[in-house]
């Protein structure tokens, strides 16, 4: 199944761009299966958030579900589901943020559940800060 499937989104744009999106995308999937230590397969995030939801989870994993469902997954679906223009400038944002999450992935519980905060939480900004300079 295609990452942006998996996580309901549009289907991607024809561009180099494309690429560095799957990738983060594919991270943060493998994140968030770290950070709640499943390593079931499911069809797509929905599924996935169904799972979740019906586990025991800690407070914090609990707090963080909460968050994912109200900001996280909605942010990621708007952000991704616009049309992104390739633009060298963000090619290198989101490279910083590949090797951001490459380097948290193996973390504890703590710091990848900050990194995958931080992420979305950085990303409409990233994105628009480089398309306003344009």
């Amino acid at each position: 199944m295609d990452i942006r499937e998996w996580f309901n989104l549009k289907n991607g744009n024809e561009n180099e761009f494309e690429k560095y999106i799957e990738e983060l995308l594919n991270l943060y999937k493998r994140a968030l299966f770290k950070y709640f230590s499943i390593t079931d397969s499911f069809y797509n995030i929905t599924e996935f958030l169904r799972y979740i939801g019906d586990k025991m989870l800690s407070t914090d994993q609990e707090l963080f579900f909460q968050w994912f469902n109200r900001i996280g997954l909605p942010t990621i679906q708007n952000v991704f589901n616009e049309t992104i223009s390739f633009d060298i400038d963000l090619i290198a944002e989101f490279e910083y943020e590949i090797y951001y999450m490459s380097e948290s992935i193996n973390s504890d519980a703590d710091d990848i559940r900050s990194m995958l905060i931080n992420v979305v939480v950085d990303l409409p900004d990233r994105i628009s800060r480089v398309t306003k300079v344009k």
